[in-house]
């Protein structure tokens, strides 16, 4: 079944926050939130992979509104993503953090031949605090992976992007393993009701134009300017598109 994905909430919300907050302003946090936000995180990461891997050219934004279908046969065993970087930033960074910057910083310019006891005291604690917190950014990492692997493999998408007054759907894009399902129509039976009549395009490949037309489309040769604008830039001599519009029944 298709389920919808909204990155907006959580990326405009939290996009200037690391990923793992280590600092204790950041303590009074519920860590149900932060696994939330995680979780949001790796599937935004996960989407984006998904494009490069099968429509490299349609790129995601934040603005997007996004449709997809997930396999659940994989549900319960986590798929190891290729950008592991993304997925284990959050470890190797906050152990990178903690470890070089203010542990070393703090060993090297206290742990001398004359350290005191009462600095000795006080790195132990500094050292148990900074420890106590990557403890629980690693939990909190660990649990989100797991939530991640528990949806499923992402194996069909499409959005729907702001354009000014209007939508554009686009993005739409099934995996080749998963081809011959009917996903597609399951797709768009999905975001029909979110699609505002007269004002919801599509820019469609000539052999998807019957498609697109049993959903309500038909060819628009005097769209919203700022449509116009935008096909004109995305038509390509080699990639020939047709331009359709959402018509009121």
């Amino acid at each position: 079944m298709p389920e919808w994905f909204s990155p907006p909430a959580f990326l405009l919300t939290h996009k200037q926050k690391p990923k793992h907050n280590l600092e204790k302003s950041h303590e009074q946090t519920p860590k149900q939130d932060n696994n939330q936000i995680l979780l949001a995180q790796m599937q935004w990461s996960e989407i984006k992979l998904f494009y490069r891997q099968h429509l490299s050219y349609s790129k995601p934004s934040i603005n997007d509104r996004i449709a997809l279908i997930r396999n659940s046969s994989t549900k319960g065993a986590y798929r190891k993503l290729q950008n592991d970087s993304v997925v284990n930033a959050g470890l190797s960074g906050a152990l990178s953090d903690v470890l070089s910057d203010d542990l070393s910083d703090d060993l090297s310019d206290d742990l001398s031949d004359d350290l005191s006891d009462d600095l000795s005291d006080d790195l132990s604690d500094d050292l148990s605090d900074d420890l106590s917190e990557l403890n629980q950014g690693i939990n909190i990492e660990v649990e989100a992976k797991d939530s991640l692997g528990s949806l499923g493999k992402i194996e069909a998408s499409i959005r729907i992007k702001p354009i000014g007054k209007c939508q554009l759907v686009t993005g739409l894009v099934v995996a080749q393993i998963a081809r011959g399902q009917g996903f597609a129509h399951q797709l768009l039976e999905y975001i029909k009701p979110e699609l505002l009549p007269e004002q919801a395009y599509v820019f469609a490949i000539p052999e998807l134009e019957p498609f697109y037309q049993a959903y309500g489309f038909i060819v628009c040769h005097k769209p919203d300017n700022d449509i116009q604008q935008l096909f004109l830039k995305y038509q390509q001599p080699d990639r020939p598109l047709i331009l359709m519009k959402l018509v009121s029944k």
